[in-house]
């Protein structure tokens, strides 16, 4: 096979499809082929380092396994620093300490942060040291986010306005880089995207959305891959014959909507290590499989015989979690977290069902830009808090990032209105304007949703790991700005003293166990544990710690025949095990699906239960 000769190319998708596997074998082939290849991740939460087996982090790293090869794992954190440092070191010393003071404090936003992991995103895309540029990108929301900023900055830096990071004069330097960035993003000689995906409904449908958005962004380059495909082995399960069957009707929906699609089967082992990425480049570039050609071969498998799709266990008979502590009263928060792809978003939607089938007045929330509550649930969800018709009790809720802008600009503008003058109110405006009003209006969203006190449990479905930590420790880090203005002896404003107050509320529900319970969501694989045990320690120390640890899409022994399905089995119990070593408890067990759940009927049908930490009431029918 030729080597395609794009610069660019990045890796998209769902999380848990296997994006930085297949970004770093991208990266594997064209290093070992002669190219000068970085890889670099975007993702707040990287596993590239485990994937390599070797140290990486914030800077350009070679890989010892491979000539040619270098990683980074681009840290919001020492990337915000550096921004915060790079904007205000040719200040000091010029201008009076006072204005450096005010300008340092302005740079304490989330606005900041977005922009530092933007500005070395595009610094990357006019870099000169490499041959080929590899992004492992964020789940999919966040990285789409992160595409439209080159085009939205530069508009603002057009219009000369105020932004929330200072004036668009002091970023007009950058207009040129942000210009060419999106030239090279729309440009196909240039740049490739590659969009990674399960044979699910909601991989394709979240796929198939990206790709639209992405053409609405004029980006029409795209090619896709579906990953972890039942092997041929399948057939010898009933089980998995039942789960193939489903793959493959999954697949033909995909092969209709990009039929150049390539395909992989599941692997008995995880990708780790140069050795075992040499080998799934192979499969890519060299000898790939196509997933039409996939559909054609399946009808010559031994399908025939009798499937085994379980039958839903009795109400109440699986393991059961309790949520919340009888003893405290208040609105109880929950939240469900992990990385990409463990399956939050169903089980805290099954949560949020078997609470309000209890009696709870429950709201259910989601915090993942690329929600799919609405998929899970089978009913439209919006920004706003709705009653879910098929559920008593229930409402749901997604935080929309451009919805809850246009509503925080809105209500900044209006209790604005009668305090300053139509001249002050327009800065405002402009400021308000700054693509990064995004972020500052998804956190404030957050803070409110926090602070509610009118439901009895509020159930969170969060976006993967990093960026739910990102959201998680705001409150913390912006109380502290506002401690260190207190201690220097600053009067805090009356809007300060009041967000102090509000923050260290929020602060104090997070931290209180009796009001908020953390349930890590894993897979029996390396990764995901390794991803979330790193959280729960992220966590501990803003003093916030795990209820729970379940334990997803388990393999039961019945289940496991023939050798493939029976390595596979072996493999998940020594991952079990270290699930109850690193987190101090044994986790609960989820079993696998035939299928995805979709709607009430199956989430009432779930072989675990939730209820509140009270006796039960009564259940629904």
């Amino acid at each position: 096979m030729t080597i395609p000769e794009p610069r660019y190319w990045f890796f998209s998708g769902k999380g848990g499809v296997g994006k930085t596997s297949l970004s770093a074998a991208t990266a594997v082939h064209f290093a070992a082929s002669g190219k000068r290849t970085l890889i670099l991740t975007t993702d707040p939460a990287s596993n590239l380092a485990d994937v390599f087996e070797q140290p990486i982090g914030h800077r350009i790293t070679p890989i010892a396994a491979q000539e040619n090869l270098f990683a980074m794992e681009l840290d919001p954190d020492r990337a915000t620093e550096e921004y915060k440092e790079r904007s205000l070191a040719p200040l000091r010393g010029v201008l009076p300490e006072s204005m450096v003071k005010v300008m340092e404090e302005q740079l304490d936003s989330p606005c900041t942060s977005e922009m530092a992991t933007f500005e070395r995103f595009v610094g990357f895309l006019r870099d000169d040291d490499f041959d080929i540029i590899v992004f492992d990108t964020a789940p999919t929301g966040h990285t789409l986010r992160l595409l439209e900023l080159p085009a939205d900055w530069s508009r603002v830096i057009e219009s000369g306005a105020n932004t929330c990071i200072g004036p668009a004069q002091a970023l007009a330097d950058s207009k040129t880089a942000f210009d060419r960035a999106s030239e090279v993003l729309k440009d196909p000689q240039t740049t490739r995207f590659v969009f990674v995906l399960r044979p699910e409904r909601s991989s394709l449908e979240e796929t198939e959305r990206s790709v639209t958005e992405l053409a609405g962004l004029d980006i029409e380059t795209v090619d896709l891959i579906t990953n972890g495909i039942l092997p041929p082995e399948a057939r010898d399960s009933a089980f998995f014959r039942a789960k193939y069957r489903t793959q493959i009707d999954c697949i033909r929906n995909i092969v209709a909507f990009a039929p150049s699609t390539k395909a992989l089967w599941l692997r008995r082992d995880e990708i780790r290590g140069v050795e075992s990425l040499r080998e799934v480049s192979r499969l890519l570039y060299e000898d790939p499989m196509s997933a039409a050609t996939l559909i054609e071969d399946s009808r010559a498998f031994n399908l025939n015989g009798q499937d085994i799709r379980p039958e839903p266990l009795p109400l109440g008979s699986g393991p059961v979690i309790k949520l919340g502590a009888s003893e405290s009263d208040g609105t109880q928060l929950v939240f469900f977290t992990g990385k990409g792809g463990v399956g939050k978003t169903v089980l805290s939607c099954t949560a949020a069902v078997a609470l309000a089938d209890h009696g709870r007045r429950t709201l259910l929330v989601t915090t993942d830009p690329a929600a799919h509550l609405a998929h899970v649930l089978e009913e439209a969800v919006d920004n706003i808090a709705r009653p879910v018709a098929s559920v008593d009790n229930l409402w749901a809720a997604r935080i929309d990032p451009k919805a809850e802008a246009q509503a925080y600009k809105a209500r900044v503008l209006a209790d604005a209105k009668d305090k300053y003058s139509a001249e002050q109110l327009l800065g405002m405006e402009e400021e308000l304007n700054s693509p990064c009003t995004e972020e500052m209006a998804v956190f404030y969203r957050f803070i409110e949703l926090v602070s509610r006190d009118d439901f009895d449990y509020i159930v969170f479905d969060t976006a993967p790991t990093g960026h739910t930590l990102r959201l998680l420790r705001l409150p913390v880090e912006w109380s502290k700005q506002l401690e260190i203005k207190t201690f220097t002896g600053k009067k805090l404003s009356e809007a300060d003293a009041g967000a102090k107050a509000e923050f260290e509320t929020v602060i104090n529900r997070l931290q209180d166990r009796n009001r908020t319970s953390f349930i890590f969501v894993v897979l029996p694989e390396h990764t995901p544990i390794i991803e979330a045990h790193r959280a729960a320690k992220d966590l501990e120390a803003v003093g916030i710690k795990p209820a729970a640890v379940i334990a997803n899409q388990v393999v039961e022994p019945a289940q496991a025949t023939g050798p493939f399905f029976v390595e596979r089995l072996k493999t998940q119990e020594r991952h079990l095990q270290v699930i109850t070593r690193l987190f101090g408890m044994a986790p609960t067990l989820m079993p696998l699906l035939p299928e995805e759940p979709r709607g009430v009927t199956h989430l009432r049908a779930a072989p675990i239960s939730f209820r509140p930490a009270e006796a039960p009431t009564s259940l629904a029918n």
